[in-house]
């Protein structure tokens, strides 16, 4: 069975996403310099969140990460296991720092994420963490403040930039699927999803 466009159509490189400079390009230089620090990705869903975490991890520790989902690995024993065997491990030196990943980090308890402040300091020459999530208010503040945060919102003045990204990527993919659809028709799609690229995908999919 064929991949849905979403999976067989995913960037692998940071180079091939289509976010608006001022990620990009710092994120270029953290991937360039092989240690990105703890990170989080906030914004709506389907902005490429996931997506660009998962390839900062194919990048830098393809086989020396653990990747978890806060909504459902979020009980205060699991997270402690975590802390303590998951970030105090790695095979540093050989391979580079592990990074665990935490999608929908938001789903994490209060005192689930107080667990993890002490072990971020004090493993982070062994381990990088990068969480995802789209509801901000939910992560407690000494978790923000010990990593550097990238809003994935569209910005004012962003939107022109990000479109002329978003209409190559999808000519492109249009080009290899044989899906006749015009530059015109693309962009009304783009409109009518922004800024769920996730979503824009599914509905050039509908068309092949």
């Amino acid at each position: 069975m064929e991949s849905p466009f979403t999976e067989k159509f995913r960037p692998e490189k940071i180079s091939e996403f289509c976010l608006p400079d001022r990620i990009q390009s710092k994120l270029e230089k953290l991937i360039k310099k092989k240690d990105t620090g703890h990170l989080i990705f906030q914004g709506e869903a389907g902005n490429g969140k996931t997506a660009t975490a998962k390839a900062i991890i194919k990048l830098l520790a393809p086989t020396n990460n653990i990747q978890i989902n806060g909504s459902k690995d979020n009980s205060v024993d699991y997270i402690k296991d975590l802390s303590v065997k998951g970030m105090g491990s790695s095979l540093y030196g050989d391979e580079g720092k592990k990074i665990i990943f935490i999608d929908e980090a938001d789903g994490l308890t209060e005192k689930a994420q107080m667990l993890l402040r002490v072990p971020m300091e004090e493993q982070s020459h062994l381990c990088n963490i990068i969480m995802c999530f789209n509801d901000a208010s939910k992560v407690i503040k000494p978790i923000k403040s010990r990593c550097l945060v990238f809003d994935f919102n569209c910005k004012v003045g962003e939107e022109e930039e990000i479109k002329k990204k978003l209409l190559k990527r999808f000519t492109n993919i249009c080009k290899k699927e044989k899906v006749k659809l015009s530059k015109d028709q693309l962009s009304e799609i783009i409109d009518n999803n922004w800024y769920d690229v996730r979503k824009m995908v599914k509905m050039i999919e509908l068309e092949a």
